[in-house]
């Protein structure tokens, strides 16, 4: 079997004004840029080393605007942008020209699997990494929270990702139980299609999720997952997809002890 590694993380840092008088603001910070590239730099030599020329990516990222203004900034899209930049410039100095560099990259609009022949496109796969649409839907939600916590601070984030009374307030607002689900569908599907592609291609596959914070902690906040907290800024998690599970890797260098290896069924609810 071909490596495959899947990252879940979160985008970079940006400008989380709500002065709408900026036009700046949800937009990623030149430092924020800087420290995209960087970790995708580290990402790419410990994940994927000496295997790159080998090796197809696949980058997918939520189409959120901030502030759901399509005036501002997409922080999620713009981290797509810095990463896959990085790893050209990785590809090229391996000595490929711009062009064979591209080819690494898969680029078609839908990704397949046998279950759905159809495909699913990059759009719809963007739509499960998107952020939970809670603020426009349940607005007095959210100020309670705020109220109740003294701002979003962490008990305010907490409680987003682990309480499910957000549906009190508006039966179709996307609670903790529809965001894992999200992520799970997500994940199911790349991880079919990478099995597929890696296979009839002849690649390794190596695929970035770039998602928020609020829309991966609920995947994170279960039993297989406990010891991770919370998610900074290009913070994430790996997924290495072997033939009898997937073993999950956090990338916090100060957690110690072996990376939970599960089951597919486990972790991605194949029950």
């Amino acid at each position: 079997m071909k490596d495959i590694n899947i990252i879940l993380t979160r985008h970079g840092r940006y400008n989380n004004s709500r002065d709408k008088s900026d036009l700046s603001i949800g937009h990623i910070t030149e430092e924020g840029k800087r420290e995209i590239a960087e970790k995708t730099k580290k990402r790419v030599d410990r994940i994927v080393g000496n295997k790159l020329k080998d090796t197809t990516f696949l980058i997918i990222a939520s189409p959120t605007y901030w502030l759901r203004d399509e005036r501002f900034g997409r922080r999620a899209i713009e981290t797509e942008k810095v990463t896959k930049a990085e790893i050209m410039e990785e590809l090229k100095q391996e000595g490929l020209s711009e062009e064979e560099a591209k080819s690494h990259f898969y680029l078609k609009p839908k990704i397949y699997t046998r279950q759905r022949t159809n495909g699913l496109s990059i759009e719809e796969l963007r739509e499960k990494l998107a952020e939970p649409n809670v603020y426009d839907v349940a607005p007095n939600y959210i100020q309670k929270l705020k109220v109740r916590y003294g701002g979003m601070n962490s008990g305010f984030w907490k409680e987003l990702a682990t309480s499910e009374e957000v549906k009190q307030y508006n039966k179709n607002a996307e609670g903790p139980t529809d965001l894992r689900k999200k992520i799970t569908d997500l994940l199911n599907y790349v991880v079919d299609w990478s099995k597929e592609y890696s296979k009839t291609q002849d690649t390794n596959i190596c695929s970035f999720l770039i998602t928020h914070g609020e829309t991966m902690e609920p995947f994170i906040h279960n039993k297989k997952l406990s010891h991770i907290t919370e998610f900074g800024y290009n913070d994430g998690i790996v997924f290495y997809v072997k033939e009898d599970g997937i073993v999950i890797r956090t990338e916090d260098e100060k957690f110690i002890g072996p990376p939970p290896k599960v089951k597919y069924e486990d972790i991605l609810g194949r029950d």
